[in-house]
């Protein structure tokens, strides 16, 4: 039963010891206590201590461990991104920008401890196992700045199907919300935003295959830069309900406002709207 489960992984966790050998252990548990559980087997990992986990569900192992074990020379060459999933809705919730800006220096940065640099994680913000983002969200105005981080963040994008239209569908309704059947594809603005943004990363390579680095992190605002060569897109975000302008020098000089599709001088300064995104790429 989940109560027996649950007791065994609480004090296999209590031994603290060197090696601790769990088979298959969210089964039969709850979606509150799995999440609970989870935690606790990551906080309980210690620089002097390992974990043998047994499961059939990679995204627990994700979510237990680092994913480089899975991802390396001569293993899988990518892995789904479930630390930037979470982070990207947990950051809009949260009006809390600094989480995946943390996580993205980590897995992405120039500093050579950060864990992914020149790889290419499958990003994406929902999934036939997990809720979808248009429920996720509390508030659907974020959802351009959802599909505008995965897009321009690095990784390689991936949409759920249903969701590129805004399908409904919460994973404590069972698989048949998750995976609904569907009679033909529906086109509307949340469909129109994500074929633009698949086209922009197609004709930008610096949004492929560029570093990443964090130009300005608040609250509510985040600004960040892909850079490949003299290549670079600036990608901006901003959770307020009324405009933000971000200010600096790297704003200086002539750039090509790539939704919008035209050239601007923003002398420093560049308004974004609220619960919008603005993808700047530099002229040089």
């Amino acid at each position: 039963s989940g109560m027996t489960a649950k007791g065994k992984v609480a004090l296999t966790l209590a031994r603290r010891a060197d090696l601790c050998m769990l088979d298959e252990p969210l089964n039969g548990i709850d979606i509150i206590a799995r999440d609970q559980i989870l935690d606790a087997i990551r906080k309980s990992k210690r620089a002097d201590n390992a974990f043998l986990i047994s499961s059939h569900l990679v995204e627990e192992l994700e979510r237990m461990s680092d994913e480089a074990v899975f991802m390396k020379d001569g293993m899988l060459d990518s892995v789904t991104n479930y630390e930037c999933y979470k982070g990207i809705y947990s950051s809009i919730n949260s009006a809390n920008f600094f989480e995946i800006s943390s996580s993205l220096h980590r897995q992405f940065g120039s500093d050579p401890w950060c864990l992914y640099r020149g790889r290419h994680l499958l990003s994406f913000v929902d999934n036939h196992d997990v809720t979808r983002i248009i429920d996720r969200l509390d508030d659907e105005r974020n959802l351009p700045i959802a599909y505008g981080l995965i897009f321009a963040m690095p990784g390689i994008p991936c949409i759920y199907y249903g969701s590129e239209w805004g399908i409904h569908g919460r994973k404590e309704q069972g698989d048949d919300a998750l995976r609904p059947a569907v009679s033909e594809p529906e086109w509307n603005g949340i469909t129109d935003l994500i074929a633009e943004l698949a086209r922009i990363r197609r004709e930008n390579p610096a949004l492929s295959f560029g570093g990443y680095k964090n130009i300005d992190v608040k609250n509510r605002q985040l600004c960040f830069l892909r850079e490949d060569g003299e290549k670079r897109v600036y990608a901006f975000f901003n959770l307020e309900d009324t405009p933000f302008t971000f200010g600096g020098s790297y704003l200086d000089g002539t750039f090509t406002d790539l939704l919008e599709n035209e050239t601007i001088s923003p002398a420093g300064t560049l308004t974004v709207a609220g619960h919008g995104i603005r993808l700047l790429r530099q002229e040089v």
